[in-house]
């Protein structure tokens, strides 16, 4: 029995299904700003576009191809969507007088 790569294939095992698989860029993008939310939160005015835009892109990835990829963008870029309120909170706190 030969599978698709012209290597023998041991009966009862399966050819790997996502060899072809393509990664979507919206679940690259996704990450990448993921990754640098973990340094724009501290800066509100740039954290929330950094990380709002990294949500949809994470959304539009993983419904094209599921990737883990985009489940993590999604994950850090709501992590630190919840840090960048806070710092907004803690700012204007600040400025008001309250500490």
């Amino acid at each position: 029995m030969e599978n698709d790569q012209n290597y023998p294939q041991v009966e009862g095992q399966q050819t790997p299904q996502n060899q072809n698989r393509t990664i979507s860029s919206h679940s690259t993008a996704s990450l990448v700003l993921g990754l640098v939310a973990t340094v724009a939160w501290i800066i509100p005015l740039i954290g929330y576009p950094v990380t709002i835009i990294g949500l949809v892109q994470g959304a539009k990835g993983f419904r094209e191809d599921g990737s883990g990829r985009a489940t993590a963008g999604k994950v850090l870029n709501i992590i630190f969507l919840i840090f960048t309120v806070f710092s907004s909170i803690f700012g204007i706190l600040y400025m008001s007088g309250a500490f």
